[in-house]
């Protein structure tokens, strides 16, 4: 073995010369070790063409190390290649160094929420004056600039999230899921790729969250439901309960699981409510219906059981989320106004208001002086409801600053269908000291401009119970 360009001294990352090695014709193989930091960091026989590392010219090898050492990212590095050809040995030390290091940026292949996503901080090691910034949603590139180092030799890309919040919908239509609904929308792949000379590439996913939440998102998601009501919510029989989760394809197949404690010796049944099959994509969004008229379906209970609550949790292969508590609140409220909203996750949620409500209704008039007299000319009729919140918990009382921010609310009735979308107008909401009730006023329309409708009084009056001369 004779190796005919040699290694020695300090090389820029983008100088590295081939290696070319000159094999013994008495030997067919020829070993072929990196070391990287005292790491081995290749092991490979040169018995046959690789096209990522070596090219073979008849008894010459040519080791093209490039390929092998842009892999790691930082400022200086300490190589070692030691050849083996029978009992010949031969070593070769050198040192390479990176132009520019990665002080900061996401993790390769990592999950952040929406608002989470980590500024990147790069500091040069060379007269490199700029690198080239790329952004990609898929693969499709939505940025594109060179940026310059500033004067203590690092450069800043900041608040990446603003622009990839862009690419989340904040205007969805809401649909009744029934018992589970898959989407796919609200987990969405970026990579970055930074050049200068050399290519950092950085692929990862964000999950849609206009909250700012101090939690990893990979660890968090893996036990919790995709929502800021902590572990604990009020329900009724008269309302509908929806809870998320991201799956994820190592959880495989998953069982939505419930408990429920009900009145007779504080009696308990457990179940699986429903079982989802292992996503084929990466990251995906399961919403479930967990409400107590369907828990209590399931378990073969009349509507009538007064029951104390339920627990609902998900399992999975590695996979046991916290248990989420639904307390029943068994007060027979006089006024209730049930919504349907898109919570910071974009997934479903509800609230019911128990204050008492009221409607108004306004007309806007515009006038023209027409013939010295004053005439309408245009009008707008609409009607507002004013509604009071109720007795809320503390944790609701934050919890709800998703509700009175979301774009898209709908009102529904006790039958338990999902009727009407509604726009919220006006909300006085303050959140007042623990020793205080806690409460809000909110007023909304429909979203339909149609306001002037058939009134509640004239309807039925054709029945023969109020016309005998009707048949």
């Amino acid at each position: 073995m004779n190796v005919t360009s040699s290694l020695s001294g300090n090389y820029h990352v983008c100088d590295v010369p081939a290696l070319v090695v000159e094999k013994n014709t008495n030997f067919t193989t020829i070993n072929f070790e990196l070391w990287f930091d005292g790491v081995r960091y290749s092991n490979d026989p040169l018995t046959y063409v690789n096209g990522l590392i070596t090219q073979e010219l008849s008894n010459t090898w040519v080791i093209f190390l490039l390929k092998w050492i842009g892999k790691p990212e930082g400022q200086n590095y300490s190589f070692n290649i030691k050849l083996t050809e029978g009992s010949q040995i031969i070593e070769l030390p050198f040192e390479v160094y990176f132009p520019v290091m990665v002080i900061q940026g996401p993790i390769n292949n990592g999950l952040y929420f929406q608002k989470s996503v980590p500024d990147i901080i790069l500091e040069r090691n060379d007269q490199e004056p700029y690198v080239n910034f790329e952004l990609k949603k898929g693969n499709d590139v939505i940025l594109s600039e060179n940026y310059l180092f500033s004067a203590d030799h690092k450069l800043r890309i900041r608040n990446i999230y603003e622009i990839i919040e862009m690419y989340f919908s904040s205007d969805s239509e809401i649909s009744e899921p029934g018992t589970t609904n898959i989407a796919s929308a609200l987990a969405l792949d970026f990579t970055i790729k930074i050049t200068s000379p050399i290519t950092h590439l950085f692929n990862f996913t964000v999950l849609k969250c206009d909250a700012n939440l101090p939690f990893p998102a990979g660890t968090w998601t893996q036990n919790n439901f995709l929502t800021r009501k902590y572990l604990e919510k009020r329900t009724a029989i008269t309302r509908n309960e929806y809870l998320s989760f991201l799956l994820k394809p190592e959880y495989g197949a998953t069982a939505l699981k419930y408990t429920i404690y009900y009145e007779l010796g504080g009696q308990q049944i457990m179940g699986n409510l429903s079982e989802t099959a292992a996503p084929t994509q990466p990251y995906s969004v399961a919403t479930f219906n967990c409400s107590l008229y369907r828990i209590l379906k399931h378990a073969n209970l009349p509507n009538y059981t007064k029951v104390f609550q339920y627990d609902i949790w998900i399992t999975g292969t590695g996979l046991e989320t916290s248990k989420y508590t639904f307390m029943v609140d068994n007060v027979d409220y006089r006024n209730t106004k049930s919504f349907v909203f898109t919570n910071c996750f974009g997934v479903l949620e509800s609230f019911t208001a128990t204050g008492t409500s009221e409607v108004s209704k306004n007309v806007e008039y515009n006038l023209a002086n027409i013939e010295n007299h004053y005439r309408k000319i245009t009008q707008n009729f609409y009607a507002e409801k004013n509604c009071n919140s109720g007795f809320l918990w503390e944790t609701e009382t934050d919890w709800l600053d998703d509700f009175i921010r979301s774009y898209n609310v709908l009102q529904y009735s006790q039958d338990i269908e999902l009727n009407e979308e509604i726009t919220l107008v006006s909300v006085d909401k303050i959140d007042s000291e623990a020793n205080t009730l806690q409460w809000f006023k909110f007023s909304y329309r429909k979203a339909n401009n149609l306001h002037l409708t058939f009134a509640n009084a004239a309807k039925n009056i054709s029945q023969f119970m109020f016309d005998s001369t009707f048949e």
